[in-house]
C-alpha cells in the first residue's frame, strides 16, 4: 500500500482535494523548481547556464524513462493539442479512407481529425458510446466492420476522457497494425496512474501533458514520435529545432 504522501504537498490539515483529474496540486518540489525557473529570468546574472540545454535534456530523458522510449524519441511541447497537431501534420491521409476515434473524446484528440476528414475527403467514423461501457470491444467491432474503408488513422486513449473507462490499447493496436493503420494516442488520462510502454504498444505518436497525474505545471507537454516518424515537419521552426537551418535530430525537430 502506498503510504501517506501528505508531507510532499502544501495542503493544510482538514483539506481534502480531489480534483487531480483536471487541476492537480503541485508537490512542494515542483513549486520549488518553478520558483528557481522564475529566478533565472528575474536575476539572470546569477544563472549563467540557464539558457543551456541541460534542463530540457534532463526532462526529455526522464520522460523517455517513464514510457520506455529513448530521449531521441521525445519532443517538448506546450500542450497535447500541439502534439496531436504535429502528428496530424505529418501523416498521410489517403482520400476515401477512415479516421477512427471514440465518441465524447477530449477536444485535443477530436477537433483536428474531424476537420481533416472534412477537408481531405476521408470517412470520419466516431465509435458511439457502448451500452455496456466496453470501450475496447466497440472499437474492435468498428475496425473490422465488413465493407468499411481502410483505416488511415486511429485516434486512441488508454482511459476514456469522459468516464475513465479502460481501453485495452494492446488489443486494439495489434489489430490496427495488422490493418496498416497509423495510431495516435493521447495518454493524458492514464500516464502517472498506469504503466505506458511504447516499446510494447508501438504507437506512431503518443502525446501527454504534465498537469494531471504527473503533478506538473500547465503549458508543458511531451510528444513521443516513433523512429520512423522522426523526419517530418514541426508546427513552427525555431533556433531550437532548426539551428543553422538544419533540423534537430530525432523527435527534437518537433520541439
Amino acid at each position: 500500500m502506498l503510504p501517506s504522501q501528505h508531507a510532499l504537498f502544501e495542503i493544510p490539515p482538514g483539506v481534502c482535494y480531489l480534483d487531480g483529474t483536471a487541476y492537480s496540486a503541485l508537490p512542494l518540489s515542483v513549486r520549488a523548481a518553478g520558483e528557481r525557473g522564475v529566478l533565472t529570468k528575474s536575476q539572470p546574472w546569477k544563472y549563467p547556464d540557464a539558457r543551456a540545454d541541460a534542463l530540457a535534456e534532463s526532462a526529455r530523458a526522464a520522460t523517455a524513462r517513464l514510457i520506455g522510449a529513448t530521449p531521441d524519441d521525445i519532443a517538448i511541447l506546450g500542450s497535447v493539442s500541439q502534439g496531436i497537431a504535429t502528428a496530424a501534420r505529418n501523416l498521410p491521409l489517403p482520400f476515401g479512407q477512415r479516421i477512427l476515434r471514440m465518441q465524447h473524446e477530449f477536444p485535443s484528440q477530436a477537433l483536428v481529425w474531424d476537420r481533416l476528414a472534412s477537408e481531405r475527403g476521408l470517412a470520419l467514423e466516431i465509435v458511439p458510446r457502448p451500452p455496456d461501457g466496453d470501450w475496447t470491444a466497440a472499437p474492435l467491432t468498428a475496425i473490422s466492420r465488413p465493407g468499411a474503408p481502410p483505416i488511415a488513422v486511429a485516434a486512441l486513449t488508454p482511459l476514456h476522457w469522459s468516464d475513465a473507462a479502460l481501453v485495452s490499447l494492446e488489443r486494439l493496436m495489434q489489430v490496427l497494425r495488422e490493418a496498416g493503420a497509423t495510431i495516435v494516442v493521447d495518454a493524458t488520462q492514464a500516464l502517472g496512474v498506469m504503466p505506458i510502454d511504447v516499446a510494447l504498444l508501438q504507437p506512431d505518436f503518443l502525446a501527454f501533458p504534465t498537469y494531471k497525474w504527473l503533478l506538473g505545471p500547465y503549458s508543458l507537454g511531451f510528444l513521443y514520435a516513433a523512429p520512423h516518424r522522426q523526419s517530418g515537419l514541426p508546427l513552427d521552426e525555431n533556433n531550437g529545432n532548426r539551428s543553422s537551418g538544419i533540423p534537430a535530430p530525432g523527435a527534437r525537430r518537433y520541439d
